[in-house]
């Protein structure tokens, strides 16, 4: 078992002396300032102790929620000096455990490790959806009344919000965003499905005039959710979401902007030649750049979600990857059901929008 304690120094080593004496057991003290880097290169270990000492409220849930969004281990506090008074938050912040002065000092047994460690998996592993009350069973059942409600979610539906490998979260809004910074943020292809004949047949200016006027709208449609409208090349662009690793207005956002397309053409904003478009909406981490420089970025983020809504999303759909949806408002989940994965990502496609004939 490999046992990580971040804290200002190692002065509660003792605290582990029942533990470090079983051979079996790796421990191992690091900085809080290495969390960052740390979660960034992918390390996990069996249990992550977090010493509280010397962090401010705000500082220690930051750490807490990039460490339970990297899925990098099972996470404990340490509160040697009894500080926290709202312990119970911590467990809505992912922790399996929480030492505090009395327990630092009688030591951590390895059965409560083991507890703490069963805790963590109840909590974040899911039993296996068996197939007769799997998503076959619920579309026959729903297609006999033919509506959905809330309780009609999928079955196979995450229970809990799946972890995000290096997370590094900004904020709700872009008050914590810095340019030149990486950060996890909601990524959003949305593409206009134009057809190159149509597109062919079609003046330039009315055709640039058409993009331009859908680019608006998706623009102004995002914003009330925190999204900003990034990076646009041709048909397709980029809507980014700021995300503080726990929630995020992306999945509300995405669903607006699949449902605004019909007010749009109702209200002449766009017209036949952008009536039809994709989403597609993912999770991951990019360095937040300004202005022109965001023309020429690539990464390995960006060209995964641009495969993800051109090539995974059919025209006129809405697909999101697991992790991100996971994160999805109650009242929306019934309107999404499983779908390929893509490139090893599970993802879940939005309904199909019936519109009047």
């Amino acid at each position: 078992m490999r046992i990580v304690v971040f804290a200002p120094d190692e002065s509660t080593r003792d605290i582990f002396r029942s533990v470090d004496r079983k051979g079996t057991v790796t421990l191992e003290y690091m900085h809080h300032d290495d969390i960052r880097t740390w979660v960034k290169s992918g390390h996990s270990a069996d249990m992550l102790y977090l010493d509280v000492r010397e962090l401010p409220a705000r500082d220690c849930s930051r750490l807490l929620k990039r460490l339970a969004g990297s899925g990098s281990g099972a996470i404990a506090v340490i509160d040697i000096d009894n500080e926290i008074d709202d312990v119970g938050r911590l467990y809505f912040d992912g922790v399996c455990d929480y030492l505090n002065a009395h327990l630092c000092d009688e030591g951590l047994k390895p059965s409560r490790v083991e507890a703490a460690l069963r805790y963590h998996h109840q909590v974040h592993h899911q039993p296996e959806i068996s197939e007769e009350s799997g998503h076959k069973g619920y579309e026959e059942r729903t297609k006999k009344t033919g509506t959905r409600s809330r309780s009609d979610i999928p079955p196979d539906f995450p229970s809990i919000a799946r972890a995000i490998p290096r997370l590094i979260p900004s904020s709700r809004d872009w008050s914590g965003v810095c340019e030149g910074e990486e950060y996890t943020f909601g990524l959003l292809y949305v593409g206009i499905d134009l057809d190159d004949a149509v597109r062919k047949d079609t003046r330039p200016e009315l055709v640039r005039d058409s993009i331009e006027a859908f680019r608006s709208a998706v623009s102004e449609a995002s914003s009330p959710y925190n999204g900003k409208l990034w990076f646009w090349k041709e048909q397709a662009g980029v809507v980014l979401f700021p995300f503080d690793g726990v929630n995020s207005d992306a999945v509300t956002g995405t669903i607006q902007l699949a449902l605004r397309g019909m007010f749009w053409q109702a209200e002449t904003r766009t017209n036949y030649l952008t009536e039809q478009y994709r989403l597609a909406l993912h999770v991951g981490n990019i360095v937040f750049q300004q202005g022109g420089r965001r023309e020429t970025l690539v990464s390995d983020t960006i060209n995964y979600l641009f495969h993800l809504g051109s090539m995974h999303a059919g025209p006129g759909e809405f697909i999101a990857t697991e992790p991100i949806l996971s994160r999805c408002p109650e009242g929306f989940r019934h309107c999404f059901v499983p779908h390929d994965s893509f490139k090893g990502v599970k993802t879940w496609r939005m309904r199909r929008i019936l519109r009047p004939e």
